[in-house]
């Protein structure tokens, strides 16, 4: 019975003297405590410095903080070196961008006192979509592979258009609407109007146009009733109904 009381006050004391253990080597509460408020003391309030540079485990430098001629700006660099983001701070506004990995930007955002812009880049360096905001005129711009407008879409005190050009960059298509009229007009592959459409308070309207830009024929309608007409190259009505 003594040897089996004996085994278990060894076994008990075990425990009891790793568990003391290891609560001495983990600290005691107040120990943690003094520890935390020692290094908390230990953290400056206030760091001051022109540049923080940040490298990988490698020595390599991938990012950088500083300051520089015309204001602060942060990049972050990849693995070969090439920055991949850039954000700063100039006298004229502010910037954002992200670049690919063959040195293209293809993502900006800038604000300026005149307005802010946000623009999307393809792989070619082409600006594909943008989108502009000013003090009176909002507007979007969509562009082909070769970076020519192909709908614009605008907003501004006069109203709103909506614009389509062709693979050649010409206006083709315009729909406009203002506070007195709305009006749709067809353009040639020489950017000349060819036909218009247009609604206001006087009633409805279609005009026809030569080559040359000449009305060559008009329908309209009024309160009084419809009336169509036909004109020359000089513009002299040569037909009318009724």
């Amino acid at each position: 019975m003594k040897s089996l009381l004996l085994a278990g006050l060894v076994l008990v004391g075990s425990f009891a003297g790793g568990a003391f253990a290891f609560w001495m080597l983990s600290g005691t509460p107040a120990m943690e405590q003094a520890a935390t408020t020692q290094q908390a003391e230990d953290i400056p309030e206030v760091i001051r410095a022109k540049e923080f540079v940040l490298v990988d485990d490698n020595g390599e430098i991938r990012g950088k903080l500083a300051v520089a001629e015309n204001g602060p700006r942060l990049s972050l660099l990849g693995e070969d070196g090439e920055i991949r983001f850039l954000v700063g701070v100039s006298p004229e506004g502010s910037g954002l961008g992200l670049v690919d990995q063959n040195g293209t930007k293809r993502f900006l955002l800038t604000v300026t006192p005149d307005g802010s812009s946000l623009g999307l880049v393809d792989q070619n360096g082409e600006r594909r979509f943008s989108v502009t905001v000013a003090p009176e005129v909002t507007g979007l711009r969509l562009a082909d592979q070769d970076g020519k407008g192909r709908t614009l879409l605008g907003v501004g005190p006069k109203g709103t258009m909506l614009a389509l050009a062709d693979e050649d960059g010409e206006q083709r298509v315009l729909l406009a609407v203002q506070p007195d009229r709305q009006g749709l007009a067809l353009f040639d592959e020489d950017g000349k109007a060819r036909a218009e459409l247009d609604v206001s308070l006087a009633g409805p309207g279609l005009d026809l146009y030569d080559e040359k830009g000449n009305t060559r024929a008009k329908l309209v309608v009024t309160p009084v009733g419809p009336s169509l007409g036909v004109l020359d190259e000089k513009g002299e009505l040569i037909w009318k109904a009724p």
